[in-house]
């Protein structure tokens, strides 16, 4: 009835909601008939001269009159409403009709969105318009893990609020949180309560999360757009119930996977470009005993051509999560993903390689592997780059079996260079002039650059690498800067043309 007031377009002469109630606990409406007894959850709607003389209602029923009523008609225990007369009974009956679908709408999507495996986001935006105000759900680490977008929100509110790496709330926040007993001790609270302005300078709505009896995330809402309303408490009540399904079908899930299950779930998640909770990833590492590693090198593996995929690639990643230690594999595009924990082999990735180098050869496998990385959640970036060098690799250079991102990776900028347009288009004029000129008089002076630069710009050791006296040298370096008019202490020059040198190298390758 809160809502029902709050929404209503007419002007009110009586109301003693006080807007505490419920808003889901009215399951409809109907027109009301002399001689009706007053249902609980059920609001009636009718025109004040029509009620009977004596109106017996049960406790939790609800009433909307058009016109007041005698005074003493009504008892006290129904929540009641009365409207300024002039308004007809049928557009009363469209006005609630239309609540009722709104918020009735609501609860079906989030119960659509939970059964869809919808992230917590997802929900959050869906209830913001309800509630007015910013939402925000908290881990245990003070990590973010959603945070509505409200575009009436002051600069200071959750939306804007100061956060460190890895949407880590700020550290002078967090050390704020950490020393605040009221924080702290609402942990074990069930039910929605206040936490009072402090650093931020609005008060919170909030509520907790909890698995398996443990607190595992906090949903706060901020008094930062509008005064909180008395069913706000209730509206947050609904949002969590959902957030909490969520919590509780995923935790029920895992149970029953084992730790490389439940991690390699995850890990597929995050390159599918899923949203994946932070409670979820720390939960995973905490139970393989990783929660504290911040070394790990992503792998991508391509069978040899005599093997099946299809059938030997389930086998092959439960045989590299067993019999590697610190690696959890999974099938991801037509590949092996393995996600690799270097403090198994010194965080080092030469040694997990030299580990199983013989095994990885016998078997014939193809593997591109990536940078050196400190954060689960970066695993879609550092995947692409371990595809990226395997591609790459078995492009030029097929017959080697392993391919380090950080050995292909100019190989990939040149290709990415190159791949819109013409590479004589993109390289430094003077090099086009000195692949001209040496191609016409059969002269050398294009590799005598490349020498030149490589060796950064020795010219003794330039002359030893090409075999050359110094007189000679010296020649050819005069006569490039006569041809080209190059800038040799240009350092932006310098860079381009020694770009362009290895895009001539590798159209000629």
């Amino acid at each position: 009835m809160g809502i029902i007031g709050d929404n209503l377009e007419f002007k009110q002469i009586i109301n003693n909601t006080d807007g505490q109630d419920d808003p889901m606990n009215l399951e409809r409406y109907r027109i009301y008939c002399k001689g009706t007894r007053l249902r609980a959850g059920i609001a009636y709607l009718a025109l004040a001269e029509e009620l009977d003389d004596r109106i017996i209602a049960e406790k939790g029923s609800a009433l909307i009159t058009i016109g007041a009523p005698p005074e003493g008609l009504v008892p006290s225990v129904i929540r009641f409403i009365a409207l300024e007369s002039g308004a007809g009974l049928a557009e009363l009956c469209n006005k609630v009709g239309d609540i009722f679908f709104k918020y009735s709408a609501l609860e079906r999507q989030l119960q659509s969105a939970v059964h869809e495996g919808r992230p917590i986001q997802y929900l959050l935006d869906l209830v913001q318009p309800f509630l007015g105000n910013s939402i925000a759900v908290i881990d245990p680490e003070f990590r973010l893990l959603a945070v509505s977008h409200n575009p009436d929100a002051t600069e200071d509110s959750l939306d804007q609020m100061p956060v460190a790496e890895d949407t880590m709330i700020a550290p002078e926040v967090v050390a704020f949180f950490e020393n605040d007993n009221s924080f702290v001790n609402a942990k074990g609270n069930r039910g929605p309560y206040f936490y009072d302005a402090s650093i931020f300078p609005w008060r919170n709505l909030c509520m907790n999360i909890f698995v398996a009896d443990e607190f595992a995330a906090r949903v706060s809402v901020a008094e930062n757009c509008h005064k909180f309303r008395k069913y706000d408490a209730e509206l947050l009540s609904l949002l969590v119930s959902f957030i909490q399904l969520i919590y509780s079908s995923l935790g029920n899930r895992e149970k029953n996977m084992l730790p490389q299950e439940r991690l390699a779930e995850v890990c597929g998640d995050l390159l599918n470009g899923n949203d994946v909770e932070h409670w979820r990833i720390r939960s995973c590492l905490i139970n393989r005993g990783w929660e504290n590693d911040r070394s790990f090198v992503c792998a991508c593996i391509l069978f040899g051509d005599y093997v099946n995929y299809n059938r030997a690639a389930p086998y092959y990643a439960r045989m590299i999560s067993t019999d590697y230690p610190g690696c959890v594999a999974f099938e991801h595009e037509s590949r092996i993903t393995v996600l690799v924990n270097l403090r198994y082999y010194d965080n080092s990735t030469e040694k997990f390689i030299s580990s199983y180098i013989e095994q990885i050869r016998d078997l014939n496998f193809r593997i591109g592997f990536s940078n050196v990385f400190s954060h689960i959640v970066e695993l879609k970036a550092y995947y692409f780059q371990a595809e990226t060098a395997l591609n790459i690799g078995m492009k030029y250079y097929p017959d080697m079996w392993r391919h380090g991102f950080s050995d292909c990776a100019l190989l990939y900028i040149l290709s990415t260079l190159s791949k819109e347009t013409d590479a004589k288009y993109i390289c430094a004029p003077e090099v086009i002039l000195l692949n001209n000129y040496d191609r016409e008089n059969g002269g050398e002076l294009l590799r005598t650059l490349r020498t030149y630069i490589d060796t950064g710009m020795n010219a003794v050791q330039t002359a030893k690498e090409l075999f050359l006296h110094r007189s000679t040298m010296m020649y050819r370096l005069e006569r490039i800067k006569e041809l080209t008019k190059l800038d040799f202490k240009d350092p932006d020059r310098l860079l381009w043309i020694a770009i362009s040198l290895r895009l001539i190298e590798q159209v000629s390758n």
